[in-house]
């Protein structure tokens, strides 16, 4: 799956490549269209940081510098958590600590609700485009 998403997004102009990246960094997008991983993950944490920043790319963050961090990093990673189950990888742990960490305030329920509403939109573009057509696998 981590080489179709790769195919999918290279597909749209981007460049996916792999470099070592500061400590808590697993991923970049940048505006020379590069989605950078962080070495040496395992296959799980790079197919999940691709999407999110794959997230990023098709939410158009790139060009939308204006929307608050905080409102972009909810959707990417919102993305990301809705086409992992999709895919069957349990990503609940690591995508709710990120998200929390991002809506620390009184209006989270507010701002997960926006990023929920984009970021399935979204998600299912990806899902299509890797051909799963948003249906959640079976999960072992």
């Amino acid at each position: 799956m981590l080489e179709k998403a790769k195919a999918f997004i290279e597909g749209k102009g981007f460049t996916v490549m792999y470099k070592p990246t500061v400590e808590g960094l697993f991923g970049y997008v940048n505006s020379l269209k590069q989605l950078v991983l962080k070495e040496g993950q395992d296959t799980a944490q790079s197919l999940a940081t691709l999407i999110h920043e794959i997230g990023h790319a098709l939410l158009g963050h790139l060009e939308d510098a204006h929307k608050a961090r905080d409102q972009r990093e909810l959707e990417a990673e919102s993305v990301s958590w809705i086409v992992c189950r999709n895919l069957g990888l349990d990503v609940d742990e690591a995508a709710f600590r990120y998200m929390a960490a991002w809506s620390r305030n009184d209006a989270m329920e507010v701002k997960l609700g926006r990023a929920a509403q984009r970021a399935a939109e979204v998600a299912q573009v990806i899902l299509k485009g890797l051909g799963a057509n948003g249906h959640q696998t079976e999960r072992g």
